[in-house]
Parts: C-alpha cells; sequence; structure tokens
C-alpha cells in the first residue's frame, strides 16, 4: 500500500502533461516551418488560373454562374518580436578576480554545476499561466475536503478497532497458557 507515499497532485501531473504536449506541439511547428517553403503570393483570379466555361443545366438552358465568394485581402504576417539582447560579459578589468595573472579566466566551479543543472532541467513553459489554466480547466470539481477526513476518520477507526482485536485476541491467549 502506499501509506508512506504521499499523493500525486492532479494538478501539478495535468500541468506537467500539458507542459509535454505544448513542447511536442512546439516542436512541430518548428519542424513543419522549416519544411514549408517561401511562395510569392498571387491575387485571386489572375491568368494564372483560367477558369473554365460552366457545364450545360440538364433541361438545355443556361446554367447560372455560382457566385464565388470573395477571398479577404491577404493581410501581412505579424512581426516577430525583436530577439532579446545577449547577456553582457564581464571586462576582465571590471572581474579581476575571475582572471588569473596570465589574463585567462579561471575555472568557475558553481558556475559550471549551474550550467550543468540546467542542461538536465526541462525548458519552462513560453507561456505558465496558459498551462495554469488549461491544469484547471482540465479536470473535474475538486473533491470536498469533509469527504476527504472522513474517508480518513473511518480508516484510522478502522485500523484501531483491528489493533484492539488483535491485542484482545493476543490478551487472552496469554491469560488462557497461564
Amino acid at each position: 500500500m502506499g501509506w508512506l507515499k504521499r499523493k500525486a497532485d492532479p494538478l501539478q501531473t495535468r500541468e506537467r502533461d500539458l507542459n509535454t504536449q505544448i513542447a511536442e506541439l512546439e516542436a512541430r511547428i518548428r519542424r513543419l516551418s522549416a519544411q514549408l517553403p517561401a511562395r510569392p503570393s498571387s491575387p485571386v483570379g489572375t491568368a494564372a488560373s483560367p477558369r473554365t466555361a460552366p457545364p450545360a443545366a440538364p433541361g438545355g438552358g443556361p446554367v447560372r454562374p455560382r457566385e464565388v465568394p470573395s477571398r479577404p485581402a491577404v493581410t501581412p504576417p505579424m512581426p516577430r518580436p525583436a530577439p532579446k539582447p545577449a547577456a553582457v560579459v564581464p571586462e576582465p578589468a571590471a572581474h579581476p578576480e575571475l582572471y588569473n595573472e596570465l589574463g585567462v579566466r579561471k575555472f568557475d566551479l558553481a558556475g559550471a554545476w549551474r550550467r550543468l543543472t540546467a542542461w538536465w532541467q526541462p525548458q519552462p513553459p513560453s507561456n505558465p499561466l496558459l498551462v495554469k489554466y488549461l491544469a484547471y480547466g482540465g479536470l473535474r470539481e475538486p473533491v470536498a475536503l469533509r469527504f476527504e477526513k472522513r474517508v480518513a476518520r473511518n480508516r484510522f477507526l478502522v485500523l484501531v478497532g483491528a489493533f484492539l482485536v488483535v491485542l484482545w485476541i493476543l490478551l487472552t491467549l496469554v491469560r488462557n497458557n497461564q
């Protein structure tokens, strides 16, 4: 049984699942956008796409041409946000304790450890609030706390009763053997 185990929080489990799904979708989007060739946009109804004459009606009369719904004008794609500026690298004169007498940077054990641990940790989601909203929206209503307390109380009472029954059996066996 899992008495000493802590139960997994369903919200954190759902958040973790959604994070992996978002990461998979973002990777798929990147992969598909890299495969998509850049093609020039052509206006609708140009000479590049000639139309054929409409067929005759079954009764032999002229056929009314169907009205083709006009497509909205193609809007230019939204501009991408500007890239973040690169981290500022300190000058050797600004932090002389990081460099030895030959001007070579000293080994930074704490920094190397942080880089190593960051490499093993998953990247945080690009929009953590979205993940939380999705996690809260995708679950059933939480169970009432008094119901959980009642279940825990009943479990405790059953265990205490079983302990008392075993203790009573042991005492009667000891008393009969004397």
